[in-house]
């Protein structure tokens, strides 16, 4: 009887175990936009880089870049192009609320 609730015990936890790790955590961010010059013109072929996580995205011919599968919280980017300096930042990233809606 003692081997027994011992194994189911063990079973148990394990299991519990297990589920803790599968699951995905709910706090999953994207962030996307555009990248301009002080001119306010879209800049290609820029790095957005998620120092905190190691994911990135070039921007395309319209400056526009998306990264998905963020974690929320505080997030370090590096914006870089070849030859240029790059400018670092940090977003704290979270869900978004809902706006308000007005009514008449």
């Amino acid at each position: 009887a003692a081997t027994q609730a011992a194994t189911q015990a063990a079973t148990q936890a394990a299991t519990q175990a297990a589920t803790q790790t599968a699951r995905v955590p709910d706090t999953i961010s994207a962030v996307q936009g555009t990248v301009r010059d002080s001119a306010g013109h879209p800049l290609d072929s820029i790095e957005v880089y998620v120092m905190t996580s190691g994911k990135s995205a070039r921007t395309d011919a319209a400056g526009r870049y998306a990264l998905m599968h963020l974690l929320d919280g505080p997030t370090r980017f590096r914006v870089r192009r070849v030859g240029w300096k790059p400018v670092d930042t940090v977003l704290v990233l979270g869900r978004a609320e809902p706006s308000p809606t007005a009514s008449r």
